[in-house]
């Protein structure tokens, strides 16, 4: 799957989103990027692995992931699933508070007005695809109030963090697996025995 925003981004975009519907896309590795991630899940089920945590996405669910996170996402096997993507540079941001709130965003969030939240994230892949003199202005604008919104929901941190040692374990190895992983520094990780382990 070709994503057409962050190929927008890597040619020098301020923001750039795009729409995704698919089955079985999972990340094989995690990735991250100089820029924030809005993901909002507009349909499906989707694991997101950030912080040595992972959350369980639901339609209507969205996620800011800050500049420089490692962060993946996968699901269960034939998971049909459609999603946005949002990405924005910080200086799209016209607020200093609400920019260190994003910094600060560890969670992810489910909008009370799901309507009126799908309907501002169209109106940008609208507004992206059209030629207009202000179009610059309107999806910056459009991009401020998403975020907005975002930041004044309850931010949901329930994660399966209560996840086994074994996922845990089997998590880590596969995000770093190009390392040299030794039985101790596992078992120093998590805070157990070597034979335990």
């Amino acid at each position: 799957m070709k994503d057409t925003a962050q190929c927008n981004m890597a040619l020098g975009n301020s923001m750039s989103a795009a729409y995704i519907s698919s089955v079985n896309d999972n990340m094989s590795q995690s990735h991250f990027h100089d820029y924030f991630e809005l993901y909002f899940l507009d349909y499906g089920e989707r694991y997101h692995y950030w912080n040595d945590k992972i959350f369980k996405l639901q339609s209507g669910d969205c996620i800011i992931f800050p500049p420089y996170t490692m962060h993946r996402s996968y699901s269960d096997k034939d998971c049909t699933f459609s999603r946005i993507v949002l990405y924005f540079r910080p200086d799209i941001i016209t607020s200093e508070k609400l920019r260190t709130a994003l910094y600060n965003s560890d969670s992810f969030y489910t909008p009370e007005n799901l309507k009126n939240f799908r309907r501002l994230i169209y109106l940008f892949l609208e507004a992206q695809s059209k030629a207009s003199e202000f179009r610059y202005e309107y999806m910056a604008a459009l991009t401020n109030l998403i975020l907005t919104m975002v930041v004044e929901m309850k931010p949901n941190k329930k994660s399966l963090a209560q996840q086994s040692r074994t996922t845990q374990i089997i998590d880590y190895i596969n995000n770093n697996y190009e390392h040299d992983i030794s039985l101790q520094n596992l078992a120093d990780m998590l805070h157990i025995s070597e034979y335990y382990l």
